[in-house]
């Protein structure tokens, strides 16, 4: 930044300068940038939120429960951050290069009359299929009563011949798939974000170790309840305003 100043405006700045002023004059700080798929359509993206969204909301006077679903893999070898040492002193991590993995089925339900929140989860040793994720439907559908919201993001295994035919057959489920490569509406998103950087320079030498690890984070996510609503206040989407309107009217229809 302090050579790009130069060169644009013919004034120079040291490092300690720049970021003084980046910092106090721009309001500038030294972010990651997020990581977002050339494939993403904007478009569709704002479209889904004006014409879908509303749909969903409607369907609050059948008092739903809102449940998102997402599935991600887990390899033996983790992610490496940063930690704390001596001087000259580099830890040394000992991880396994197997290439096996964990591959986990996860849901989070939002009843819209109480606002409780729970959680479901479901790992595999191997690749997630289609009946894997009817299983995990069938599942989830004893837990909460009455109309089901369903929403995900469709990838592959979620639009397997056998999902199809269950969703046709469980007429409880009202299923809306969020746009492609849109992972900020869906707060499973963020949940294999924290438990990849909870899992961070672990070091598991067998799958079923990195299963108990998993099975840890998944339970500290559980507690306090408050964790969840922490990120549906960064989505972009209306979560708390939509069941607010759906406990009105639950009221209006008593």
């Amino acid at each position: 930044m302090a050579d790009l100043i130069g060169k644009r405006f013919g004034v120079g700045y040291g490092l300690t300068g720049a970021h003084r002023l980046l910092l106090q004059r721009f309001a500038w700080t030294w972010q990651k940038p997020e990581r977002w798929a050339i494939e993403r359509n904007e478009q569709a993206i704002a479209q889904w939120k004006r014409t879908v969204w509303p749909d969903i909301k409607n369907l609050g006077r059948r008092n739903p429960h809102a449940v998102f679903l997402d599935e991600s893999g887990f390899l033996l070898i983790l992610n490496v951050q940063k930690t704390w040492a001596p001087v000259g002193q580099t830890p040394i991590l000992c991880q396994s290069y197997r290439h096996d993995k964990v591959s986990i089925i996860f849901a989070v339900t939002i009843s819209s009359l109480r606002q409780w929140t729970g959680r479901y989860s479901q790992s595999h040793r191997d690749n997630i299929n289609g009946e894997r994720v009817v299983g995990s439907l069938r599942l989830l559908s004893r837990h909460p009563r009455g109309e089901v919201v369903l929403l995900w993001d469709g990838g592959k295994p979620d639009r397997n011949e056998a999902v199809e035919h269950y969703l046709q057959r469980c007429r409880r489920l009202h299923v809306h798939r969020f746009p492609a490569y849109a992972f900020e509406p869906n707060p499973d998103k963020h949940i294999w974000t924290q438990t990849k950087q909870a899992l961070a320079n672990s070091t598991p030498k067998t799958v079923a170790e990195l299963e108990c690890h998993l099975g840890g984070v998944f339970l500290r996510l559980q507690h306090p309840p408050n964790w969840l609503w922490s990120w549906i206040d960064a989505f972009e989407l209306p979560w708390k305003q939509v069941f607010k309107c759906i406990h009105y009217l639950l009221k209006e229809d008593q």
